[in-house]
Parts: C-alpha cells; sequence; structure tokens
C-alpha cells in the first residue's frame, strides 16, 4: 500500500491499496484538526469512478478519546454501500489499535 495525498482544499490525493486497485479523489475541506472532506472512486471502475463520492471524516473530543464519524455518500447502490462500510470498518479498527498501541 502506498500514498500521494496533498490535504489541502482542491488537492489530490491516491492510494494504492493493492497491486490492482487504487483510489483517487480531491479533498474538499480540510479543518485541522476537526474535519476533512474528500471525493472518492476506484480507478479503472466505472461504476464509482474518482471523485464520484464523497467522505467526511469529524473527530470530536469526549473526555480523554476522540469519537470519529464518518460518512461516505454517493455510493451507486447497496452493495457497494455494504462493501465500503466494511472496508472502513475494517481501517477504523485498524487506526483505532495504532493510536491505542
Amino acid at each position: 500500500m502506498s500514498a500521494e495525498l496533498d490535504p489541502t482544499p482542491g488537492g489530490l490525493y491516491r492510494v494504492q491499496m493493492t497491486a490492482d486497485s487504487a483510489v483517487r479523489g480531491s479533498y474538499v475541506e480540510v479543518d485541522p484538526p476537526v474535519r476533512v472532506v474528500f471525493t472518492w472512486g476506484w480507478e479503472g471502475n466505472p461504476e464509482l469512478p474518482p471523485g464520484s463520492s464523497t467522505v467526511e471524516i469529524t473527530l470530536r473530543s469526549d473526555g480523554g478519546e476522540t469519537l470519529l464519524h464518518l460518512r461516505h455518500s454517493g455510493l451507486p447502490d447497496e452493495q457497494s454501500g455494504a462493501m465500503h462500510n466494511e472496508g472502513w470498518l475494517f481501517f477504523t479498527e485498524r487506526l483505532d489499535e495504532a493510536v491505542r498501541t
């Protein structure tokens, strides 16, 4: 996995997830350390091309912890939504583990 990131409004990003798949989009809003909004899509996927959906991430302090709210909108169908939900759950669990260790 590798990533090219320009986390500024209008900046582009590309994340190589596997040897055969990459996501790409642009940053819409960057408000550290509270919120980031970016477009999302898979290279070579006509059903969900780069920039065709939107991811919003908001962080909120809750006592000694941080709550992460993630919303991925504009997905083409329920199956795609379920697949992306599974993917986001996988990566947020890894993020939680990394923060705790």
